[in-house]
């Protein structure tokens, strides 16, 4: 569940927005299309359906359109999580293990690459809504995936200042994840090393192509 978390995190999957969230779609798509490429820290927490705390988690997160991304959790539990816009690798250093997928795979079963990916997918993928009061800069949106194996039922995103500070994800088991991105970067040249898995790991780890 964490590795299919992680990969719905850091893509879009479904169906059409309808005429009436057009506006919502377009006001997501100018919010997102700003960042070319981020980079951040964040903190992550999930409460399950009784609202205890099931699961704490930080790292760094490095995106460039379109669709390379590397989401990297540094503790209490180190994974890894990259894609070079052809296929995802998830590094599990604990298990010694890599599961390589297709990219295309991954976007077809859940929103992966949502940062990553073409925005101008979102109203194909998603039914987009507005909620609570907003600016041009400070908004928040409702994300409802349409696929009925996406790992999420719903996904907030919040933007202040025009980027992405945010991310709310509830699961169908009622378990809610909150994402809180800091030190964010935009726009800013990465290193193309970023998006690939070291030569070393591959050579020592298990490799599992899905």
């Amino acid at each position: 569940m964490l590795k299919q978390f992680m990969l719905a995190v850091v893509g879009c999957c479904l169906a059409t927005a309808t005429v009436a969230d057009q506006q919502a779609v377009e006001s997501l798509n100018k919010l997102l299309e700003k960042s070319h490429s981020i980079t951040a820290k964040f903190h992550q927490t999930t409460l399950n359906a009784a609202g205890n705390r099931t699961q704490k988690s930080e790292g760094q997160v490095a995106v460039s359109r379109p669709n390379q991304f590397r989401w990297e959790v540094t503790g209490p539990f180190p994974q890894l999580v990259i894609s070079d816009g052809v296929k995802v690798w998830v590094y599990d250093p604990d298990l010694e293990q890599v599961t390589v997928q297709k990219l295309d795979k991954q976007v077809s079963s859940t929103p992966a690459l949502l940062l990553s990916g073409d925005v101008k997918k979102l109203a194909d993928n998603f039914e987009v809504v507005k909620i609570g009061k907003s600016t041009k800069q400070d908004a928040n949106f409702k994300l409802t995936p349409k696929a009925k194996d996406s790992v999420f039922e719903a996904l907030r995103l919040s933007f202040n200042d025009g980027v992405l500070a945010n991310m709310k994800l509830t699961d169908s088991l009622g378990a809610h994840t909150t994402i809180d991105f800091t030190e964010i970067s935009t726009n800013q040249p990465i290193k193309p090393s970023q998006f690939k898995l070291p030569a070393d790991v591959l050579k020592s780890a298990d490799v599992i192509e899905e």
